[in-house]
């Protein structure tokens, strides 16, 4: 049985232990759902055009959990700057969006008819599940506010912060009136609209991790892998919509660029997880703990 430890040092190595899972979990959670796409596509004998599309295979379950896995990880984990949370937290709050509005339909399904029963709850199930997430986050942030204000941590967020948060609000705000007025719009384009947005918050972390990593003693080498990180997924997220737009029928490609950005994602995940090993998060390693002032 292995040996406890009491007080201050022992929560803290909690504390360590829980931000460590949670990195490494993203990087799970993708191993997971490439295992469960792999697996669709040797039952059915063929590939799918994009990864959205395994939403009507029978990786659905997998599909939708991964999604919804990663939103609250992404919401849960704390960022190391302003900048970093307020990113992350839209981007996981995102992610439900991109898993329970699935893509269009196809017409017809090469891959088996018998997968397209998956199809006949569309989208009259997507309404629904939109609700509750808008419910649920309403509810999670007026409780944030509250234990913000009751433990007295509720103060300004750094600038670029502000505007990101304010920039997220407009997002949120945009989409829930497409939502409540232009259903049919919001069920044909939500679901790529919000996975772009995803990744282009999770480029912003990484943007974000590479100024502030170059504040940190030896931050050097990880600010260049961020940077590098970064420029790779906005170049495939380019692509990608770009090859989604341009050539829709060129199927491999689409899914091509869409795995490369996904490995890209778990990529940011596994250098994240190295440099902040030691500590919870980066602030703990800068000269007087507090994150610079642009973040």
């Amino acid at each position: 049985m292995r040996e406890g430890r009491g007080g201050a040092e022992g929560r803290g190595d909690a504390v360590l232990t829980t931000y460590r899972y949670l990195r490494l979990a993203t990087v799970v959670l993708v191993v997971t759902l490439g295992v469960a796409l792999l697996l669709a596509t040797a039952r059915s004998g063929c590939w799918r055009n994009s990864i959205s599309a395994f939403y009507y295979s029978s990786a659905h379950n997998v599909f939708v959990a991964v999604l919804c896995a990663l939103g609250v990880s992404l919401i849960v984990y704390k960022g190391s700057s302003d900048t970093e949370d307020v990113l992350l937290n839209l981007a996981g709050f995102l992610a439900f969006v991109v898993a329970v509005v699935p893509t269009v339909p196809p017409d017809a399904d090469a891959c088996g008819a018998a997968e397209r029963v998956l199809t006949a709850g569309w989208p009259g199930s997507v309404r629904d599940s939109v609700w509750a997430i808008l419910v649920a986050g309403a509810v999670a942030e007026v409780a944030a506010l509250v234990i913000a204000r009751r433990t007295g941590s509720d103060r300004s967020l750094q600038p670029v912060a502000r505007w990101v948060r304010t920039a997220g609000w407009g997002i949120v705000v945009v989409g829930m009136c497409f939502f409540v007025f232009a259903p049919g719009t919001f069920a044909r384009h939500a679901h790529m609209v919000a996975a772009v947005l995803v990744f282009a918050g999770i480029i912003g972390v990484a943007v974000a991790s590479a100024v502030s990593a170059s504040y940190t003693p030896d931050g050097a080498r990880y600010a260049q892998m961020y940077r590098a990180v970064a420029t790779a997924m906005f170049a495939t997220l380019v692509a990608v919509v770009v090859v989604h737009l341009t050539f829709p029928d060129w199927g491999y490609l689409v899914i091509v660029t869409e795995a490369l950005l996904v490995a890209e994602f778990a990529a940011f995940w596994i250098v994240q997880t190295v440099e902040l090993w030691q500590v919870v998060d980066r602030t703990d390693l800068y000269e007087g703990g507090e994150a610079p002032q642009m973040l």
